[in-house]
């Protein structure tokens, strides 16, 4: 019951899509994304995880967006 009261805003369909497109650009320098904001909790512990995610990757033919 508590776990449930905890959690109930949680629902798995309104998880981010993640988008594939073409490179059209064909850039190939690093694309950065900085200071992406991490809020979730530990389902074991019942505890916050708080932080910050830095994410690059070299495009290729394809990239991704959230």
């Amino acid at each position: 019951m508590y776990v449930k009261k905890l959690f109930y805003g949680l629902n798995p369909a309104n998880k981010p899509k993640l988008s594939i497109f073409e490179n059209k650009y064909s850039y190939k320098k690093m694309l950065i994304e900085q200071n992406i904001t991490i809020d979730s909790a530990c389902e074991h512990h019942f505890l916050p995880i708080i932080g910050h995610a830095n994410v690059a990757y070299i495009p290729k033919d394809r990239g991704c967006k959230f």
